[in-house]
């Protein structure tokens, strides 16, 4: 007799809203970048839909112990974002059988979404259903990677500058990490060597406040960027650390093509932005005692962000100084994370930071301002 494994169902439940939540927010920015570029398929404000195919409590009750132990441990991997998953025999045949689709249909009769299997969300297709024709793309992450960056400008009467920090600039940062699920409150000690258009090149010295004694990191983070049009792109993201545990360790990300970050120095009350996916390269080492192991791996940032510019006259106050800001939020569409930054009208920096979690009763996770700037 086989025996029932209660729990799963609910463990089963809570992955299954997840995936569906983190695919439609992708799908959305996807389908109305197509509807937007080939409306000739897909016209303009397609019918959402979606279709659950969740795994029943019955095919659950059917695992006999040992599949249900291997089905735990799945479920597991996923709740902890392991995405590179190898199901057991047990379980294939019930994660094929179990299909998900969000998608829109078109007054033509055209249809275009996603699907993807229960137990292995990260493998998702995307695909197109044509009259007697079913045309599939490529996996979300990979399609996402042809959606390019998007910008729209604000009303130009309500503008304000906000300057390049200036070469030579240390700010002293505090870190408060409210959500102490392993994180630590520090002090970050950020020192701008070069500062322009092309680069950006910061020295920081990263205290962990929570240790005894208290852990310091050295790194150095070079950002190579374009401005062009008023707005400013990341090409490329260079880390080097400096520690003698790890000194020679770096790892370089190149973006193929350049990742929209937002406003390059006149931000307009109103503007907004999303990023786009983009491929990368990541090359570099990882120094130890022992060895050194070459970084060469081709990999896709899909951190897809809406940004907008919020205000141009916020009042900031750290301690006994009030600073002039514009603030910026931007959101994160598959973690649902919203980053909160105002910037200093005067020196250019970032005087204070919050990142709130919308899915946890919108709790500010972590809060950051600049203590000093000199």
């Amino acid at each position: 007799m086989k025996k029932i494994l209660p729990l799963a169902c609910a463990a089963l439940m809570g992955i299954n809203t997840t995936a569906i939540a983190d695919t439609q927010a992708y799908v959305d920015v996807l389908l109305d970048w197509a509807e937007q570029d080939f409306s000739d398929f897909f016209p303009p404000k397609g019918t959402p839909a979606k279709l659950e195919n969740t795994i029943s409590p019955d095919e659950v009750a059917s695992l006999d112990l040992a599949a249900g132990k291997e089905y735990l441990d799945i479920v597991n991997q996923i709740n902890a974002g392991k995405t590179d998953i190898t199901l057991p025999a047990s379980l294939e045949k019930i994660n094929n059988d179990n299909i998900n689709w969000l998608y829109r249909s078109y007054t033509n009769g055209n249809l275009l979404g996603v699907s993807f299997r229960l137990l292995t969300p990260a493998v998702t297709e995307v695909c197109a259903l044509f009259p007697g024709l079913l045309k599939c793309f490529g996996t979300l992450p990979e399609v996402m990677t042809f959606v390019p960056a998007a910008a729209v400008d604000g009303p130009q009467t309500s503008c304000a500058t906000v300057p390049t920090i200036a070469t030579g600039t240390v700010v002293t940062y505090s870190v408060d990490n409210k959500d102490k699920s392993g994180a630590e409150n520090q002090k970050i000690v950020a020192t701008y060597t070069t500062t322009g258009d092309s680069q950006i090149v910061s020295e920081l010295e990263d205290t962990s406040l929570d240790t005894n004694p208290p852990s310091v990191q050295n790194r150095v983070i070079t950002q190579n960027i374009e401005v062009k049009n008023g707005w400013r792109s990341l090409k490329s993201l260079k880390i080097e650390f400096s520690d003698p545990e790890v000194k020679d360790t770096f790892t370089l990300t190149t973006n193929a093509v350049n990742q929209l970050s937002g406003p390059s120095s006149k931000y307009c009350l109103g503007q907004t932005w999303t990023t786009n996916v983009v491929k990368q390269k990541v090359t570099g080492q990882i120094v130890t005692a022992d060895e050194t192991v070459a970084i060469d791996q081709d990999t896709i940032d899909d951190s897809v962000k809406f940004g907008e510019v919020t205000s141009i006259n916020d009042t900031v106050t750290i301690g006994s100084t009030n600073y002039n800001t514009v603030k910026v939020v931007t959101r994160n569409i598959l973690t649902d994370i919203t980053t909160t930054t105002w910037f200093d009208k005067n020196t250019g920096v970032d005087v204070k930071e919050t990142l709130v979690d919308n899915r946890n009763s919108n709790k500010v996770i972590v809060e950051t301002v600049a203590t000093s700037i000199k």
